[in-house]
């Protein structure tokens, strides 16, 4: 067995474990790990839907800004690979080998006091071991699950985000927007600009009072940055942040939200770049399985929508482009999720 077959054999293994909300067990491996997120500048985003393609618009400006950049995201789609990339290229098989075998070693040094890690708590390990040995700029850091438990949330970042408050994983964050918003609202940090588009106003509530508590100022990105869609004109959808014109390389009005939360990410960090290189970083961006156009006639799309926030997306994104044009809908799901509705 190779040994990146070896390190995949291992960290499937961690499977077995579930997922484990907590944090001292995350401290303690990156500390074995002499704690490279303290080598590290973050950007932190939770939310319930809209942060990989959030992460990805992030990420794709601060490369067109020359500075390399590392991206974190959850569930891959095809490749485990593709939840640890820089510079937009998947972490090697080598690199993901070696990486694996410094957190096992890591995971053995600190047995005695703490069980096993689990496979999210690996992944998040190798990516802070792989970003700082390969000095990274700048992480785009996404949470995988909730935020103020979430092992992602051993690093202060300089600036967090909440993309908004939906109904999903409710045996872990709770089934009302207030419960999943103080989980995520746990990502932000004493003196730390945070973001918000979240709309709910029960969540907004918690949102804001948590924001108060740590002295961060919180930014509603419908107060200031003002999205709005415009329709898709050449396979891009057109949207206004701020006032100004932008094209998008992935599609549905709902992606005006979330470019606009990049925006205000980059701004809060100091990042600036001119209106046609923001432009251009925006409208090259992909992410498969957000509304993917796979082909055109007749029509063949791959959406990830798996609650019912993201599935209205997808259904409104297909009117927009497609207007009352028929379709057949191949629907897959876990049995966690809100599938009746």
């Amino acid at each position: 067995m190779d040994s990146y077959r070896e390190a995949l054999s291992w960290l499937g293994l961690r499977r077995r474990l579930g997922m484990k909300l907590g944090l001292e067990r995350m401290e303690a491996l990156a500390a074995a790990l002499s704690s490279p997120q303290s080598r590290l500048r973050f950007i932190h985003i939770a939310g319930t839907n809209g942060k990989g393609s959030t992460a990805a618009f992030c990420a794709a400006a601060l490369q067109k800004a020359k500075l390399r950049t590392g991206l974190f995201t959850s569930p891959h789609l095809v490749s485990i690979r593709e939840r640890i990339q820089i510079d937009g290229a998947p972490i090697s098989r080598e690199a993901f080998a070696a990486g694996i075998a410094a957190v096992r070693t890591a995971a053995a040094g600190i047995a005695a006091e703490h069980d096993e890690p689990t496979f999210f708590e690996a992944l998040t390990a190798l990516a802070l071991h792989h970003f700082a040995a390969e000095g990274v700029a700048w992480v785009v850091w996404e949470t995988g699950l909730g935020g103020r438990l979430d092992s992602t949330n051993i690093v202060t970042p300089a600036v967090t985000l909440v993309t908004n408050i939906g109904d999903d994983h409710r045996e872990f964050l709770g089934d009302d927007p207030t419960s999943i918003a103080y989980e995520k609202a746990g990502i932000f940090k004493d003196g730390v600009p945070a973001i918000t588009a979240a709309t709910d106003f029960s969540a907004l509530l918690v949102l804001r009072m948590t924001a108060a508590e740590k002295r961060a100022n919180l930014i509603e990105i419908d107060d200031t940055y003002k999205p709005l869609a415009l329709g898709v004109e050449e396979g891009k959808q057109r949207v206004r942040l701020k006032g100004r014109e932008y094209r998008l390389g992935l599609l549905g009005s709902h992606q005006a939200r979330n470019a606009a939360c990049a925006l205000a990410l980059l701004e809060q960090v100091g990042i600036t770049l001119s209106h046609e290189d923001l432009d251009t970083a925006f409208s090259e961006i992909k992410w498969p399985a957000r509304f993917e156009q796979r082909r055109a006639t007749p029509a063949l799309v791959i959406d990830g929508g798996h609650n019912p926030d993201g599935i209205a997306a997808a259904l409104a994104a297909w009117r927009s482009i497609h207007g009352k044009t028929p379709y057949h809908l191949v629907y897959g799901t876990l049995a966690d999720k809100d599938y009746a509705t």
